[in-house]
C-alpha cells in the first residue's frame, strides 16, 4: 500500500512541476523563434492561463 502511495504522490508532483514549466517555455519559444516580442508572448500567456485557472474552478 505504501508503494502505491508513494507512486501516487510522485505522479502527482510530476504532473504539478510540468505543469509550472508550460508556460515559460511556451514563451521561450516564440520570442526565441522572434514570432512575437517578449511583451505580447507574455500577455497572451497571462490571458490564457486566466482562462485555464477560471475553467479549473468549475471542475
Amino acid at each position: 500500500m505504501f508503494f502505491y502511495l508513494s507512486v501516487f504522490i510522485l505522479i502527482i508532483f510530476l504532473i504539478y512541476t510540468n505543469a509550472l514549466t508550460d508556460a515559460p517555455n511556451a514563451i521561450s519559444t516564440v520570442v526565441g523563434t522572434k514570432v512575437l516580442k517578449f511583451k505580447n508572448a507574455a500577455f497572451i500567456s497571462a490571458i490564457f492561463n486566466l482562462i485555464r485557472n477560471n475553467c479549473y474552478e468549475h471542475f
